[in-house]
Parts: C-alpha cells; sequence; structure tokens
C-alpha cells in the first residue's frame, strides 16, 4: 500500500481501460501491473505507455531520464546476463541496461532491441555483440537508408545463393543516371565530394563525371600551382623490391584466344622502375643486362632523342690525338676478308643476339669515319707531285 501511495504522489497516472478500475499497483520488485494505457501528463493514453512533454516548461527537460546501475554485481540471467528475463536468476549483471525488447516465441526467447546503460545500443539477436567488439551501435544482417522504395542505400551482408559477403549497396530509379558519391565538409551546404561512383560502373576520384573505369583528378585547377615537386595524380607505394615483380600492370585482349589474361599484358613497370611496352616480350629482367630500365617491343617513333655521354672516351676524337695508330692497310683488308666487318664493329650475328647500344654505335661509327678522313689526308699527301 505504501508503494502505491509513493507512486501516486510522485507522477500522475492516468488510464484508459476496459473495463475503466483496473488495478494498479507495485509488486515487491517494482513491476507496475496494469491491463491497460497509462499515461503520464496524457490524458487520453493512446499506447500501452503514453508520454506527453510539459509545452509550458521553459528550460528543457527530458521526456524520460534513466540513471542507470553500471555496477557489476547485481543479479541478471542467461541472456547476455542483464536481467530475470528468462525466467531464471543465475549470473550477474556484466552490461547493465537500460531499454531491451524480447521476442517471445512458442519456447524461445530472443532479443531484438537492446541499449545499454554504458550508451551502447544494438538491433537485432547480437544483444552482447557490442561488448565483445567496442562498438556503440550494432545492427544484426543489415542497415538501410530509404528515400523511397526505390532509392535506397543499404549496408550489410549481400545474400547471393548460399554465399554472403559484406556489401554497401545503392539503388536508384533512375538507373545508371544517379551517382553515389563519398564527401567532406564543415558544414551540410558546403560539401565537397571526394569519390563518385556512377551506375555504369566507373568511379572518380576528385570528380562527379568520371570518363573511364577510374578517373582520377588533381584537385588544382592552374597549371603552376602549388608548390613544384608534388604529386598531382596517382602515388602507388609498395614494399616489393624484386625488379621481376611489378608495382604497375596493363592487360588487354592483345594475346591469343583461350590463353590466361596474364599473358596479355602490354605495359608493366615493375618494383625496381623497369618498364617493359609490347604484349610479347620477355617480361623477366635479362641478367645481361640488369641497369637497363626499358623494355620496348615493335619499336619508338620520335622526332628526337638525346644520348647522354658519360666521359670524354665515349667519343671519338681521340682518333685525332698524336700517337693515335691506324691499322696498316694490309692488315686492314686480312681483317675484313675473314671477319666480313670493320674492326671494332659488331658483327651482324652478335647485333641479333646482344642489339647495340646507340651512344656506343655512334661513338664507332664516328670513329671509322674520323679514321677513314685520316687515310684519304694520307693519300693525296702520296698523290700530290
Amino acid at each position: 500500500m505504501l508503494s502505491l501511495l509513493f507512486l501516486c504522489s510522485t507522477l500522475i497516472v492516468q488510464a484508459q481501460t476496459t473495463p475503466p478500475d483496473f488495478p494498479i499497483g507495485l509488486t515487491s520488485n517494482g513491476t507496475v501491473i496494469k491491463t491497460g494505457n497509462v499515461g503520464i501528463n496524457q490524458s487520453n493514453p493512446s499506447a500501452r505507455l503514453h508520454i506527453s512533454d510539459d509545452p509550458s516548461q521553459l528550460n528543457c527537460f527530458p521526456a524520460i531520464l534513466i540513471n542507470s546501475n553500471a555496477g557489476s554485481s547485481a543479479g541478471g540471467g542467461t541472456i547476455g546476463g542483464d536481467g530475470p528475463e528468462d525466467g531464471s536468476t543465475n549470473g550477474t549483471c556484466t552490461t547493465p541496461y537500460i531499454f531491451r525488447n524480447i521476442l517471445q516465441g512458442a519456447n524461445s526467447l530472443a532479443t531484438t532491441v537492446n541499449i545499454d546503460g554504458n550508451g551502447k545500443a544494438i538491433f537485432g539477436d547480437i544483444y552482447n555483440f557490442s561488448t565483445v567488439n567496442g562498438t556503440r551501435f550494432s545492427i544484426e544482417n543489415n542497415l538501410g537508408l530509404y528515400n523511397t522504395a526505390d532509392d535506397y542505400l543499404r549496408f550489410g551482408y549481400n545474400r547471393d545463393g548460399n554465399s554472403t559477403e559484406p556489401l554497401l549497396y545503392w539503388n536508384s530509379s533512375e538507373s545508371q543516371s544517379q551517382n553515389f558519391s563519398i564527401g567532406f565538409g564543415v558544414n551540410e551546404n558546403y560539401v565537397t565530394r571526394i569519390l563518385t561512383v556512377q551506375g555504369n560502373k566507373k568511379v572518380g576520384i576528385n570528380t562527379t563525371v568520371p570518363r573511364a573505369a577510374l578517373h582520377v583528378k588533381s584537385e588544382l585547377t592552374l597549371p603552376n600551382e602549388g608548390p613544384t615537386g608534388q604529386i598531382q595524380g596517382l602515388l602507388i607505394e609498395n614494399n616489393g623490391f624484386r625488379n621481376h615483380d611489378f608495382a604497375f600492370e596493363i592487360r588487354t585482349g592483345q594475346r591469343p584466344e583461350g590463353v590466361a589474361m596474364e599473358n596479355g599484358r602490354v605495359f608493366t613497370v615493375s618494383n625496381a622502375g623497369t618498364v617493359h611496352v609490347g604484349p610479347n616480350l620477355n617480361w623477366a629482367n635479362p641478367n645481361d643486362a640488369p641497369e637497363l630500365r626499358m623494355y620496348v617491343q615493335g619499336g619508338i617513333r620520335t622526332e628526337r632523342i638525346k644520348v647522354d655521354v658519360a666521359n670524354l672516351n665515349g667519343w671519338a676524337d681521340y682518333v685525332f690525338e698524336e700517337g693515335y695508330q691506324l691499322m696498316p692497310t694490309e692488315e686492314l683488308e686480312a681483317f675484313i676478308k675473314e671477319h666480313k666487318h670493320l674492326p671494332g664493329v659488331p658483327s651482324a650475328q652478335e647485333v641479333v643476339e646482344n642489339g647495340i647500344d646507340l651512344a656506343d654505335m655512334n661513338r664507332i661509327l664516328l670513329e671509322k669515319i674520323e679514321e677513314l678522313t685520316l687515310r684519304v689526308i694520307e693519300l693525296e699527301k702520296v698523290q700530290q707531285p
């Protein structure tokens, strides 16, 4: 009786029931016994518990205020150790809750909503999940944000037959014309779109109109904007160092039918910086020339090539130095008859097997021209009267 008087003196409880004289009381553990609707600050409750705020209050009072017990010694049940809703009294209160909904089945109980005293909210029959993984908000299976029945964003697990996988899924009634974007902004009126995904499977970074499967655009708008040396496009970093492993690779259909896609490589950049261009190259870096950094199949067409020469010996001016000895004409003739090429010049077989060094070949050719020039001068001296 004292508990009932205490309740009446603290709350104004008005109930609409059938019949109107239903009993209201408190059990020994504080549970309200009722058979109708209960209103707090509401004369015509339309739900089992109907709470209305007082519009005359000038300061902000919450409609419901709960001071929860954050201790761990209170008695509890087996469903998460959070209460005797399963009818048992064993266990201790490891995560005190302030709100919980229990789905009563024929032979089982299932927690569908739980908010604990630490501010963790859980939706679904995973009542202890937030406690385990440390998250504040957990949802079983899927989280959906809906605009209309045909426009929604869903994050969760995609079910395809018997397989499941995490998936962020955007469904649009406008088919491929609707973009999905991730942005950053200081307020809701100023948002910079960082990543845009179109329904046609094109992805844009720093652009809302991607023109390729992946379109990366610099944030700079002027040709000389910003400090020099900055990376304005795409940066690829990995921890590899072997020259025959690739940091970047392009594969196309330039391969025989039925051959694996890896044989359609047309452009690669190795971890050591070696570049391969062409569909039928030997992709292993040749062991006889590890210092080379670019291999091109089929040739290079350009308007200009500039070759650096490392030192003075890389050019043939030494032919005109005093003391340079020309091969005697008889020895030169014998060498040509035997080897079918000039001394110091690689043979056709050597060129096919090893190729030529462009700078070195130009030095050799210049050497032969300068030697020929000296021979012409000597010949004219001999023929003069």
